[in-house]
């Protein structure tokens, strides 16, 4: 019946909710609150004045007992013969080892100060390191009658409590005193929330004037009702609020203290209402159920689709449409969600396209650019079509901006930007994916054909100066790497490697080149073939990261000392110091944002790091004879009990070079210096190495490099020991 009126006359919602709200008796009930509500004020009223005065008591008594708690660690350092000496002959050093810099440091104390009688600050630390508290009343108390108390003190907006009392010998009695003890704790949010659990408040407030500066929730306190009175009570919602001061001793106005009660007066009022209303709600059920039911129906068909819309947008389905079956306020928040579903399908499209984009040249950013290449990859294996990678790197980018600063550089790469534009092919993918270097994939391109779009690319940057804007023509030159598939590598990190490798080839002969990956097939000798390759990945490495080339050198040096422990012979020692020397090449592979950033890295570059050694195999795989060295460089991660990576090798299941290179890799990274931290001393390292011994390394691998390195010290001592007797 109520169905048919409704789509007769067209009822709007807040007919429908007037209906539903006499229906089930609100107009019973809301006499019946009105008559027990007032009954039930003056009660609650006056159990929350009691309850919120008796808390504002207990704080005080808090707050003294850790007074007194500050005033004992005076008493105890105060009366000590030797911090009277060391405040006789004005010893910093010895205060600040034993009795402030140590305390702050070794206590709950936050700040600390020994001053002489007349205010000179002979040690300060902690909170009290830049200020002098001479002029405080309990301090001023010392140097009058030489009593110890606390008091309260507002510091910079910030509230402490501090006790003071003087420095005096232990054995006498009525000693003068050599000077006056300050210590200090800070009341911040960790003390004022312990405050607030004692006393059973759920806020607490330090105001200076009317600005909050310090409470027990942090950020998320709320404000004091305005313009309050301190010792006045006022409610907020179901909160009840108290404002108490706080003074020092000499009576001066320190902070306001506000304390935030949770009101329990809910219960009372619906003990209260429950008595009176029992009888009126049996008589209201009935109607409330049946009245209730036709309502709901009613309202949640429509509302029901609008969720399901709703849902369907946040499962990532902008541009749901709902249809509007009528013509009230319904049928208008339909209308509205349809057009607020084609905004958010416009937005939504807007972000990923902005997401996909360099902010600087417009190309494919970095993240959208590799998804590319892996969408051409696996096009690749799927279809067996080829497709080639070209990787540019612009010369000389610093020294422009060196001169001619970052705005000149942002245009060159502006410009470099429009030209690959311009002159690649429809179908090429191109995007920016560093600070100076570009990728473009080529689909179905061979290698030739790829070498033809690589000179076409660099012949046209060439041809085009960059003008500055005072009007100087400035050359501009590239270096070009490139790799194909399938010949190249048959997955996108082998792939970037392998370009990598050929565009740090290219620069170190100069620049403004092209050059690709050779790998089989080649007339030159087998010797020749892997030596030549070996030097240009040594090269690369080089090139890449300079820590990673100083690195690589000591790792070797380690490494050929345990190798030769063993007995190697020469030509298995040359396998060690190859190993040594390429055993992080597969980092030529890891971003230089990643490779050269000064801090700790997030989880997803981590993962990216964790690649290295499998890329760095897949870059030696190619090169003759060289099996035992790839075995090495993919294993150097991992740990004597199973918990390395990559494969979770497990003692000596793991290659024996490669467990050489763990143990000397991990010595030369722990005492060589990065621009984050300083490198560990020697002895110190050594001291981890015997620590790591049986679970990161093998045991005996890591004695014979501890007895290395003594006999080297050993036999560098002789020698300069052999020179001074020959002087």
């Amino acid at each position: 019946m109520i169905a048919k009126l409704h789509a007769r006359f067209g009822w709007s919602v807040r007919t429908k909710l007037a209906l539903g709200f006499l229906l089930v008796g609100l107009l019973p009930l809301a006499l019946f609150a009105v008559v027990t509500l007032q009954a039930t004020k003056q009660s609650l009223d006056e159990h929350e004045t009691t309850e919120i005065r008796e808390r504002g008591d207990a704080l005080r008594a808090a707050l003294a007992s850790r007074g007194r708690a500050v005033r004992d660690q005076v008493v105890s350092y105060g009366v000590w013969d030797e911090m009277a000496a060391a405040m006789d002959r004005r010893d910093r050093a010895w205060l600040e080892d034993n009795a402030t810099t140590w305390l702050v440091e070794n206590s709950d104390m936050t700040g600390a100060q020994a001053l002489t009688l007349d205010g000179e600050v002979i040690s300060a630390a902690g909170d009290f390191e830049h200020i002098s508290l001479y002029d405080s009343p309990v301090v001023a108390a010392v140097g009058k009658t030489g009593a110890t108390d606390f008091d309260f003190r507002m510091i910079d907006g910030r509230l402490f409590i501090i006790a003071a009392g003087p420095i005096i010998d232990e054995a006498e009695e009525n000693t003068p005193s050599h000077g006056i003890v300050v210590y200090g704790e800070l009341v911040d949010e960790a003390v004022l929330a312990e405050l607030a659990s004692i006393i059973g408040v759920s806020e607490l407030h330090v105001h200076e004037g009317s600005r909050v500066q310090a409470a027990s929730v942090g950020s998320a306190a709320r404000a004091m009702p305005a313009d309050m009175e301190v010792g006045t009570l006022a409610t907020t919602g179901a909160d009840s609020v108290l404002l108490t001061d706080l003074r020092d001793r000499a009576g001066q106005l320190q902070a306001t203290l506000a304390l935030r009660v949770n009101a329990d007066a809910t219960l009372l009022a619906s003990q209260a209402i429950w008595s009176a209303a029992t009888y009126s709600l049996f008589a209201a059920l009935a109607i409330a159920l049946l009245a209730g039911f036709l309502v709901a129906r009613m309202l949640s068909k429509p509302l029901l689709r609008l969720a399901d819309a709703a849902r369907a947008i946040a499962a990532g389905g902008a541009g749901q449409q709902v249809i509007p079956e009528s013509r009230d306020e319904f049928g208008e928040v339909a209308s509205a969600f349809n057009f607020m579903s084609d905004e958010l399908h416009k937005a939504f499209a807007e972000l990923r396209e902005r997401g996909d984009t360099d902010g600087l040249t417009g190309l494919l950013n970095y993240r959208a650019m590799y998804q590319a290449l892996e969408g051409e990859v696996a096009r690749g294996r799927r279809y067996g079509t080829p497709f080639s990678l070209l990787i540019l790197d612009v010369d000389d980018l610093k020294l422009l901006n060196d001169a001619h600063g970052h705005p000149a550089g942002d245009g060159l790469l502006k410009q470099v930007s429009r030209l690959l534009r311009e002159h690649s092919r429809q179908a090429d993918i191109v995007g920016r994916v560093g600070g100076d270097e570009f990728m473009i994939v080529l689909p179905e391109t061979r290698s030739e054909a790829a070498y033809l779009v690589a000179r076409k690319l660099r012949d046209v940057i060439s041809a085009t100066p960059y003008v500055t804007p005072d009007g100087q023509e400035i050359p501009v030159r590239v270096c070009i790497g490139a790799s194909s598939f399938p010949e190249d590598g048959s997955d996108l990190n082998s792939l970037v490697a392998r370009a990598d490798v050929s565009l740090y080839d290219c620069k170190g002969h100069g620049g403004n080149a092209i050059t690709r990956w050779e790998s089989e097939g080649q007339e030159a000798d087998s010797s020749s073939m892997t030596f030549g390759m070996l030097e240009a990945l040594v090269a690369a490495v080089d090139n890449k990261d300079r820590y990673t080339a100083r690195h690589s050198a000591d790792v070797t040096e380690y490494a050929t000392m345990i190798a030769t422990a063993l007995g190697f012979l020469e030509e298995d020692l040359r396998t060690v110091r190859v190993a040594g020397l390429l055993h992080d090449v597969g980092k030529i592979g890891v971003p230089g944002r990643i490779l050269r950033k000064p801090g700790r890295l997030t989880p997803d570059e981590m993962e990216i790091m964790r690649r290295h050694p499998q890329l760095g195999g897949l870059l030696i795989q190619e090169i003759p004879d060289c099996a035992e060295v790839r075995a090495a460089v993919v294993s150097h991660h991992e740990r004597f009990d199973g918990t390395g990576y990559p494969h979770g090798l497990a003692g000596e299941a793991i290659p024996l070079v490669g467990r050489i290179l763990a143990v000397a890799d991990a010595l030369s990274a722990m005492t060589s210096d990065r621009p984050y931290r300083s490198g560990m001393a020697l002895e110190r390292a050594i001291n981890e190495l015997r620590a790591g011994a049986g679970t990161q390394f093998d045991p005996l691998l890591v004695d014979l490099l501890i007895e290395a390195l003594e006999e080297r010290a050993a036999g560098e001592n002789r020698a300069s020991y052999s020179a001074a007797v020959r002087c």
